[in-house]
This record gives structure tokens, sequence and C-alpha cells, in this order.
């Protein structure tokens, strides 16, 4: 039973990624995505529209602090060049900006970049990342538990089998 949710779960994400991501001339159309997203969740959850009203927004924030506390750490370790086809660009260039933590991971990239950094400088910007990273999951876990507390217990298993929860 458990194989066969997930497995439904993932060839729900997978089918609206084949469907909806690309709009005419191939550009992806983020906003006919995340709405067909949405409609498969909302019957997935077995939800009204009264209830997902209430949902969704609690949702989207968890979304939110998810990819920050993602990204904190995503952008926080890596070589920041890549050798090959484009001559070393750098690879910082073809990134997002992060959301959470940005200036703490900068930071202490410089630090780590320029040399001359000493241990105490290196060791306050390391305390200030880590300060920064325990914000963003502490403000992600507390998203969750606001979440959690409209949900029925299918709607939470949902959630849990999709990754939103844990």
């Amino acid at each position: 039973m458990k194989k066969t949710t997930l497995s439904f779960l993932t060839a729900l994400v997978f089918a609206s990624l084949s469907s909806a991501v690309f709009a005419q001339d191939g550009a992806p159309n983020r906003d006919q995505f995340r709405a067909r997203i949405n409609e498969q969740l909302k019957a997935s959850l077995k939800c009204s529209d009264e209830e997902w009203s209430v949902i969704q927004p609690l949702l989207e924030k968890v979304e939110a602090k998810q990819r920050e506390a993602m990204t904190s750490r995503a952008f926080g370790g890596g070589d920041r060049t890549r050798g090959g086809g484009r001559g070393g660009q750098s690879a910082q260039s073809n990134r997002p900006q992060p959301p959470a933590a940005s200036g703490e991971v900068t930071a202490l990239r410089t630090a780590l970049d320029s040399g001359n950094s000493s241990p105490e400088e290196i060791k306050a910007k390391l305390a200030a990342l880590r300060s920064a990273r325990k914000k963003a999951a502490d403000e992600l876990q507390q998203a969750r538990e606001d979440l959690r507390e409209v949900l029925t217990p299918r709607q939470e298993a949902v959630f849990v089998m999709t990754g939103i929860l844990d």
C-alpha cells in the first residue's frame, strides 16, 4: 500500500512536469505548473475549497521555508569555477541568489577566498552562518507545525509522503 501511494505521488509529479512545465514555444510557465500541482495536491488531500483556502497559504509558507533552508546549504560550498566549455566561467553567475543566509554565505566565502582572513574572523563568520541556518530551520519547523494544526490525519499523511512534512 505504501509503495503504491508513493508511486502514485511520484507519477503525479512527473505527469505534471511533462504536461504543464512548458507552454507555447517551450518556455517554462511556472504559474500553470503551480496551478496544476495545486489541483492535484488538493485532489489527493480530498479537501473542500474552504479547507484548501486555509491549507494553501500555510503550504506555500512551508514550501518557501524549505527552499530557504535548502538553498542556504546548497550555496555554502563547492568550487566557484568550472572548467570546460565556457572558459572557466564562474558557477556562481549561473545560480539564482539564495533567499536565506545569503549574506552569511557570501561573507564566509569571501573570507575563505581572500586567504588573508584570520582564524578568528573565519570562526565568527562560520558562527553567523550556522546561526542563520538554525534560524531558517526553526522557521521551517514552525511553518510545518502551523500547517499540521489544520490538517486531518489523512491530509497530514499525504504531506508526509510528499516530503512537505516530516
